[in-house]
């Protein structure tokens, strides 16, 4: 909920009610995700490097920063409002995960002026790596105070020093592809955003665990050499049946993958329709399902909107505004529109600027 969202991320105040209110609304395995990938692109159709294709070259920079994690609905209703509406159940954690990611980029690559279709190569500065989940689990809090956990998983990231833990290489394409009649063209796009792998500095940090614990509060001693246990974490995590290894130095990219049917503008119809799916390719992510309508209002006008599925979240309701001029183009597109407001569950904008030089 945005009214527990909003004061986290912009700062405020959550009230009780409203924590009780979202604990009790979380389900057996809660979703929770963001993508967010800015980039400048710059196309040239008019440097040909191929005198036998009309091909274009185009420049990109950018960066993508993800995070995804399906995490148990009692431990984030505990996190929330305590452990106490939650003694003496048993609380699975099958199928916990985590995943985050974020990286610089810059590509260079090949554009087709007529279908605006394109195959990009990048060179990724990675600044983080994290993977985990588990196998199998259970924990339960007793009224008197004692907890029992267990957990059957593994847990990765990446190490290093410097300002990057690693490098990598990948693949930006989008291929636009028309399926209908001279006059009536109807195109969709198939396109792979980060098809590619890392290389980290260091290998992979990792962390596995099959083992239970009982707990029933720690001695006073134990409290007064707390710092101790801190300091060799190590040492610790290897007391509590925690093993670590180093894992591969070899990672995938968090790839995102597309297909859809287009708005033609080239047409002049008053209304089109498009529609799609969209698979972020992470554990915790599930594919987007999209429909929806554009309205042609007038030569420079349109608007459109319509529902979607997936993603990080359930069924939402989309809207976008967009202006097309000689040299310009430019729109903002709220694939949440609920989620504009206190009343809605997360957020999701994209918005995209386009400037015509040689025309």
């Amino acid at each position: 909920s945005n009214r527990f969202l909003f004061p986290l991320a912009f700062g405020g105040y959550i009230d009780r009610e409203t924590l009780q209110k979202v604990a009790s609304k979380q389900g057996d395995l809660s979703r929770f995700g963001g993508y967010i990938d800015p980039e400048i692109s710059v196309s040239l159709f008019d440097v040909k490097p191929f005198k036998s294709k009309d091909w274009g070259v185009r420049f990109q920079a950018g960066m993508i920063a993800t995070g995804a994690a399906r995490v148990s609905g009692a431990l984030a209703g505990i996190a929330m409002v305590g452990n106490e509406p939650y003694l003496n159940q048993k609380i699975g954690l099958l199928g916990q995960a985590v995943e985050l990611f974020s990286a610089h980029k810059i590509g260079f690559g090949l554009v087709d002026p007529a279908t605006k279709s394109s195959v990009m190569l990048n060179a990724y500065g990675i600044q983080s790596y994290m993977k985990g989940g588990l196998n199998d689990g259970t924990m339960q809090f007793n009224s008197g105070g004692d907890l029992f956990l267990s957990m059957d998983g593994a847990f990765s990231f990446a190490h290093s020093n410097a300002y990057y833990v690693g490098a990598g290489v990948g693949l930006d394409a989008s291929f636009n592809l028309n399926v209908g009649k001279d006059g009536k063209e109807t195109y969709f796009n198939f396109s792979v955003k980060n098809l590619g792998v890392g290389i980290l500095n260091n290998p992979q940090s990792r962390y596995t665990v099959d083992s239970s614990w009982n707990y029933n509060g720690f001695t006073g001693d134990e409290l007064t050499h707390l710092d101790e246990k801190l300091d060799d974490l190590d040492g610790t995590l290897q007391d509590l049946g925690f093993r670590k290894t180093e894992g591969a130095k070899v990672v995938f990219m968090p790839m995102q993958v597309h297909i859809g049917k287009l708005i033609n503008e080239s047409l002049n119809k008053p209304w089109q329709f498009t529609y799609g799916i969209r698979v972020y390719v992470q554990n915790a992510a599930i594919p987007l399902l999209y429909a929806g309508a554009q309205w042609r209002a007038n030569n420079w006008l349109r608007v459109g909107g319509g529902l979607n599925y997936g993603g990080y979240g359930l069924l939402r309701g989309n809207v976008y505004v967009q202006g097309i001029w000689d040299k310009v183009v430019a729109g903002i597109y709220f694939n949440n529109v609920v989620g504009l407001t206190n009343a809605g569950n997360g957020i999701g904008a994209n918005i995209s600027v386009g400037y015509r030089i040689n025309k």
